[in-house]
This record gives structure tokens, C-alpha cells and sequence, in this order.
């Protein structure tokens, strides 16, 4: 699992756009392994780490018979993405 949370203000966000700029939002990653399970339109998803990462549940938001989007317990809106890799490189 992929986890990127972005923290930015909406109204500055909104101010830069209006005046044409461009408005840089930091972001975290966080890559989670683990497995997961779809029971009774929920994802489970359990960490290969418990001692450092929560177990989480998603319950599945379908849109015409397809999955839309999923909410945690929090109603925290969390969609399908490109999956990315963690890489190391080393340098010389």
C-alpha cells in the first residue's frame, strides 16, 4: 500500500490559481507492505509490520458496478493510483 497525504491550504491554493501561479503543496509517501482481504464489500489490509503499522479496514464505494473510491473509518477518501516502486539508488 501507498499512502501520499498532502498538506496545503485550499484558500491559498485557490489565491494562486486565480492570479495564474503555480501553488506547491508538500507531500509525504509512505510505503506499507502487507496483504490484504475483501470480505463483505471491505478491504482489509494488514501491515507484514503490526508492531509499527495499524491493521486497516476500507469499505468499498462502487460507482456502476465498478470500485469508485474507498473510506476508512474516518469517512477519509482514498482512490486507485499508478502503483509506485520504492527505489534505492546508490551513489558513487
Amino acid at each position: 500500500m501507498v499512502i501520499i497525504t498532502y498538506n496545503y491550504d485550499p484558500v491559498k491554493k485557490a489565491e494562486a490559481q486565480k492570479k495564474g501561479d503555480i501553488y506547491s503543496v508538500p507531500e509525504s509517501m509512505q510505503f506499507i507492505e502487507g496483504d490484504f482481504v475483501i470480505e463483505n464489500d471491505h478491504l482489509i489490509f494488514t501491515p507484514s509490520k503490526l508492531n509499527k503499522f495499524e491493521k486497516r479496514n476500507f469499505k468499498l464505494i462502487y460507482k456502476t458496478k465498478k470500485i469508485d473510491h474507498l473510506e476508512d473509518e474516518n469517512k477519509s477518501f482514498y482512490k486507485a493510483g499508478d502503483c509506485l516502486q520504492p527505489a534505492v539508488m546508490m551513489g558513487y
